[in-house]
């Protein structure tokens, strides 16, 4: 008994001796947590490494989060050394006391400037994603760049004309803009100050809804987290004639404009208002030959009669974003634009001479005729957004959209000779609604899955009051009205599956189903499509990209009626018309981090409509000559895009983009053949210290879109210079844009048609010429004046610190 009852003590005296060193060990573990960040934005992937003191051994070590977080336990001792760097940063070294269960700690990383060139060039800067190019503004990028204009300036491929502020992708102009995922107009882009940006997404290639709303690019700015500011910017614009070919009318456009904006954590409101105006003159000729008999026509340049294109409109905007909770996320925005009284008018005077022997000079006939267009009108623009991040894998988003339109258009032509005028008077109203909803879902840790739905409703309701001109008996007076409704449904959806380290697949389809008018049945149109992304080395990426569109023919082009184009020649529609699909294969590379990206491509589209010449009709006593509307047999184009950011040094940045494609149109034995060529390069030299900025720039345009009749040619070849000065104390920014008068055959701008059938007893030949030279001696001034107030919050939550890391959500190589 007494030996068991000493075992007994044993073993309770033993247990308690663990329970004490247990309890002793526990409470000799330290935990250090905390928050990487630089310029107030979290730092991902940099490595924290904690040691003893004097760095004499490892202790434990962590990888930041996407929130820039991280948590280490560590055994206690008296102090330790905490290393944190990233790629990029400057290496940073924490002395701690051992003395606290708990250590919290911010460290901010400054830029390396050893590094700064290799974080900007060699690709840091850029991660090129199987859909897009994320950028990433560093410190370096913002000098110098006041807005985001500036920053979209240098990245490669992606250019903002600085007369025009349109903003083109590889050349492609028709641009999205979004702001953190919502749709915004491109001066609320623009005036975004670079200070509050934190990564500008480039999809360089819409696919699935985009590409059905009609995109060819888009561009995503998001904004830095946890900001608090006020800004307001002011600016006027003023472009000019110097060569005196803008008529009677030296200045050419006017746009003054006011935007504000206030932040304040979780909500933002904005509005801006905008008065524009422009005053174009064109000067146009038009040669036509029937037969023997041939038609001149030139555009008259009678200063007293002002043959212009007028247009001007007042804009106002207002919205607010709302963060609703961590998950959830609201926008609204209202918009009205309203045309200036009188402002938007189109008159044109032609005079035409009608020779009865094409080699006569002397005319036999000359009559003069006259239009003159007045349109105003008022729109409504409603705007909805909810956004809803079910868990870090589950999002959803919806969207609605609703525009009313409202306008006036009065058209009155009158002619001499004998030739009847007629007046027109059309009453339009339009309305239009969109819904969005979306679906995205990660699936394990790098696969992403999304899906869409839209749905589309169009009505528009037009009333026509139209009377000749020199008739004022009820019998020439007609009304018409044209009530007209299409529905649209599409469904999109795509996956990018991760292969390995170096390869990324990605699929995607999307599908329109349209019902047009009184039409019975619903169109179809396909969008499917296929990615590889290879990266096998930090120099290149590879992004081999597959595409199917499907088409199907304009109702006009199915209609079967007839359509004037001038005195001897009509469009007929062509009901046995067929749909067509456009296969595109293309390579994009990236070489050199990001320097140079090249992009050859090839598609070919078998049924591609096209127009084609019937030949001589005799219409109501009198010879015309009818086109109409076929499948061509093969339409094949080739070519190669190419852009390219290169920084010569520190002050001097050159940057280059253009194309090359080629084109082959085949229809039974004829086969047309044009090229186009396009070339854009700038250089620009930068004080940045002084805000100072000096720029050249050159532009060449040269476009043949092949036609069986002829060709369709646009040319531009055009020398402008820029400089800039901003005021940093007073915000005051000021640029002068001038286009060089430069002469010769070299540095023409026109815009051209040309169709000819050699067929035939009575061949017939149409060109049309639109000069607009004006673009030469052009001069802009624009000064603008911006405050702007506000910084990232750096006050983060215990829970956020505490929060696990997830890495999961990166999908780039």
């Amino acid at each position: 008994m007494n030996c068991h009852k000493i075992k007994s003590y044993l073993l309770t005296i033993m247990c308690i001796l663990m329970g004490v060193i247990h309890v002793n060990a526990k409470k000799s573990n330290v935990t250090i947590m905390g928050t990487v960040v630089s310029e107030e934005q979290p730092i991902q992937f940099a490595t924290v490494a904690l040691y003893t003191e004097n760095k004499v051994s490892l202790l434990g070590g962590a990888i930041t989060d996407e929130k820039g977080s991280f948590r280490i336990e560590a055994p206690k001792h008296n102090g330790y050394v905490l290393v944190v760097s990233s790629i990029g940063f400057e290496k940073q070294e924490l002395t701690l006391n051992g003395n606290q269960p708990v250590i919290q700690k911010m460290i901010d990383l400054k830029t390396s400037v050893t590094s700064l060139s290799e974080v900007q060039v060699k690709g840091s800067a850029i991660q090129n994603k199987i859909d897009r190019d994320v950028v990433t503004i560093t410190k370096s990028m913002r000098e110098g760049a006041p807005t985001t204009n500036f920053l979209l300036r240098k990245t490669p491929g992606v250019d903002v004309d600085y007369l025009s502020e349109g903003i083109t992708v590889d050349g492609k102009s028709n641009v999205l803009l979004l702001v953190d995922g919502v749709k915004k107009d491109v001066k609320y882009i623009q005036s975004l100050s670079s200070k509050r940006i934190d990564k500008m997404e480039i999809y360089r290639d819409a696919n699935g809804r985009y590409a059905m709303e009609g995109f060819s690019a888009v561009i995503n700015i998001i904004l830095r987290k946890n900001y608090r500011g006020f800004s307001l910017s002011l600016e006027d614009k003023e472009v000019f004639s110097t060569n005196g070919n803008n008529g009677p009318n030296t200045r050419m456009q006017t746009q003054q404009y006011v935007q504000t904006d206030y932040t304040m954590d979780k909500l933002l409101v904005y509005g801006s208002f905008r008065h524009y105006k422009e005053d174009f003159y064109f000067e146009q000729q038009e040669d036509l030959q029937y037969g023997s008999q041939r038609i001149t026509s030139h555009n008259l340049k009678d200063l007293d009669y002002n043959n212009y294109r007028q247009t001007g409109y007042l804009y106002g905007k207002a919205g607010l974003d709302y963060q609703i909770t961590k998950k959830q996320k609201l926008g609204l925005q209202y918009s009205y634009n309203n045309d200036l009284d009188g402002a938007n008018k189109d008159k044109r005077m032609f005079e035409r001479w009608v020779y009865n022997d094409s080699n006569n000079e002397n005319p036999d006939e000359v009559y003069q005729s006259d239009q003159y267009v007045d349109e105003n009108g008022h729109t409504h623009d409603f705007q909805t957004t909810y956004m809803f991040d079910v868990s870090d894998r589950t999002k959803i988003n919806m969207e609605g959209y609703y525009n009313r339109s409202l306008s006036d258009r009065w058209t009155e032509i009158s002619t001499t000779n004998s030739l009847s005028g007629t007046i027109q008077n059309e009453d339009k109203q339009s309305d239009y609604f969109k819904g969005v909803a979306e679906w995205e879902q990660r699936l394990g840790k790098k696969t992403e899955l999304s899906m869409g739905y839209n749905y589309i409703w169009k009505y528009s309701n037009d009333t026509i009051h139209s009377a000749v001109a020199d008739q004022t008996t009820d019998s020439n007076f007609s009304l018409g009205v044209n009530k007209r409704k299409e529905i649209y449904h599409r469904v999109y959806g795509n996956i990018n599956i991760p292969i390995s380290k170096k390869f990324v697949t990605g699929f995607g389809y999307g599908a329109e189903w349209n019902k047009l008018g009184s039409a019975t049945s619903f169109q179809v149109q396909h969008l499917p499509y296929a990615r590889i992304l290879y990266k096998p080395s930090t120099k290149l990426t590879v992004l081999l990209n597959y595409k199917v569109k499907t088409n199907n023919p304009y109702r006009s082009q199915t209609m079967n009626y007839d359509t004037y184009i001038d005195e001897f020649s009509l469009n007929r529609g062509n009901p046995n018309l067929k749909g067509y699909s456009t296969h595109r294969v293309e390579m994009g590379i990236n070489m050199f981090r990001n320097k140079l990206r090249i992009t050859p491509y090839y598609s070919t589209s078998d049924n591609a409509i096209t127009t084609w010449g019937l030949g001589t009709e005799t219409i109501n006593g009198a010879d015309k000559y009818v086109y109409t509307y076929v499948n061509a047999d093969r339409y094949d184009k080739m070519g190669v895009v190419f852009s390219g950011n290169l920084k010569l040094s520190k002050r001097w940045l050159a940057a280059v983009m253009g194309s090359y494609n080629h084109y082959e149109l085949a229809y039974g034995n004829m086969v047309q053949k044009e090229n186009a060529l396009l070339i854009r390069g700038q250089l620009i030299y930068q004080v940045a210290k002084r805000g100072l900025v000096f720029g050249a720039i050159y532009k060449n345009f040269v476009y043949d879109e092949p036609l069986l009749m002829g060709y369709r040619t646009t040319g531009n070849d055009m020398l402008s210079c820029l400089v800039m000065k901003r005021f940093k104390k007073s915000g005051i920014n000021i640029m002068a844009y001038y286009g060089l008068p430069v002469g010769g055959d070299l540095f023409d701008y026109s815009l051209g048609q040309s169709w000819n059938d050699p067929r035939g007893v009575k061949p017939y030949r149409s060109d049309n010429f639109t000069d607009v030279t004006i673009l030469k001696g052009i001069g802009m001034i624009k000064i603008g004046w911006r405050f702007n107030k506000g910084k990232v919050h750096k006050k983060m939550k215990r829970s956020d610190l505490e929060e696990k890391r997830d890495t999961s959500g990166d999908l780039g190589i």
